[in-house]
């Protein structure tokens, strides 16, 4: 198998982006880090993500044909439609195992999302906002999960935290979409922008990404951790000017695909600020 084709179908930064929000979420509600529940939390949020990515593809094939992804590995030949399956289907049950090592209730979000995972490949994404949502969500739930690796409760600040990548993830699909209109069409996907249009759609974007940006200083005044920290408040305003150039090009529907990246290197910042404010 190619390697970099690999790397490639699976998203491997977004899912190591995915194992490194679980340790901020622990760093964040505790400096004390047990190693291998730890160890075993990050396997299987990175496995997880590797499985939903491969599957994502392998059903997406279609689609990804018609809108001329020649940036996936099947379309273009350099990776099967079968050792994608297999790769998910081994995926899958290594990160739901690697959870059950943790504790019960990583091992339940690990379920949850897994199924979730499975059900956006085949039906919500086709239906109206779900699969935006889940792909949202999916940016949100790594933080949850290192909470629960060493805490019963969730924190406050992990709920912010959890949020703004709710939104941010959110209005970062939205834009997705608006791209992959023809496709989606084609194949019979009721995404925002076919209901909606394209303009419409793109302010529901703009709005919850702005959401995100006034969401970002909570921490900042509000938490005792986090409060007048500018270890925290540094990046965040660096991830905030990055969002807001985001912004500007989603409202005039230019530089779509640089956004989506830019909006994932912005929340990377963000994190690197709760990281830092919570050590």
């Amino acid at each position: 198998m190619d390697l970099k084709a690999f790397f490639r179908l699976t998203r491997i930064e977004h899912s190591l982006f995915l194992a490194l929000a679980v340790l901020v979420g622990e760093i964040v509600v505790t400096k004390e880090i047990a190693l291998w529940p730890t160890i075993f939390g990050v396997l299987s949020v990175f496995f997880i993500g590797l499985g939903s990515f491969a599957l994502n593809d392998f059903m997406d094939y279609p689609t990804d044909k018609k809108n001329k992804r020649k940036d996936r590995p099947i379309v273009n030949g350099t990776i099967s439609a079968w050792a994608a399956m297999v790769t998910a289907k081994v995926s899958f049950p290594l990160g739901v195992l690697f959870a059950l090592l943790v504790n019960m209730n990583c091992f339940w979000i690990a379920v949850v999302f897994s199924v979730l995972a499975i059900l956006y490949s085949y039906t919500l994404k086709k239906l109206l906002l779900l699969g935006n949502m889940f792909i949202a969500f999916s940016m949100a739930v790594p933080f949850i999960f290192g909470n629960y690796i060493v805490s019963g409760q969730i924190s406050a600040s992990i709920q912010v935290l959890a949020s703004i990548a709710f939104l941010m993830g959110l209005g970062r699909e939205i834009i997705k979409s608006v791209q992959d209109m023809v496709g989606d069409k084609k194949y019979g996907r009721w995404t925002l922008p076919i209901a909606l249009g394209k303009t419409i759609s793109k302010y529901f974007a703009v709005l919850y990404i702005l959401i995100a940006i006034v969401m970002s200083p909570i921490p900042f005044l509000l938490l005792p951790k986090f409060q007048d920290n500018w270890l925290y408040m540094g990046p965040v305003i660096v991830t905030d000017v990055i969002l807001l150039w985001n912004v500007w090009s989603m409202v005039r529907l230019k530089e779509l695909e640089r956004v989506r990246k830019l909006t994932l290197l912005a929340l990377g910042i963000g994190l690197v600020g709760f990281l830092l404010g919570a050590l």
